[in-house]
């Protein structure tokens, strides 16, 4: 089969963990807890920002900002084990730099919500006690 499975696209994110448990299983044992809320704060502003940027772009049909959106939210959602999110940013970049077609419009309609669910799965992570 390859290096591509025969899932389309939408499963394929659909399949894809909120988090990395591990990533952040790492940040918490590397930082002290003070800073882990500060990098998290940090987090929420900025996925919050580039969401919006993304749909800024697309509301204006701008495939260069779109697709530079996406990009810096693919990687910060990577470093940061947002997975779900990171997948959706990576389809969204490369669909940009192909093509502004109506297909994009289902991913970037994810995003919000899908951003609202992880957010919900990290808060609970990082304020829970068994850490």
């Amino acid at each position: 089969t390859g290096l591509f499975t025969s899932r389309a696209p939408a499963e394929a994110a659909d399949a894809t963990p909120l988090l990395d448990q591990a990533m952040l299983d790492d940040l918490r044992r590397s930082l002290p807890p003070a800073s882990l809320t500060e990098i998290f704060a940090d987090l929420h502003v900025k996925t919050d920002e580039l969401i919006a940027g993304i749909h800024t772009a697309w509301q204006a049909r701008n495939a260069h900002d779109l697709a530079e959106q996406a990009h810096n939210l693919r990687g910060m959602a990577g470093n940061f084990g947002l997975q779900m999110i990171s997948t959706l940013a990576e389809r969204i970049e490369r669909a940009a730099k192909r093509d502004l077609d109506d297909a994009l419009a289902a991913d970037i309609a994810r995003l919000q919500p899908v951003w609202q669910s992880t957010r919900a799965a990290l808060d609970a992570k990082t304020n829970s006690k068994d850490k």
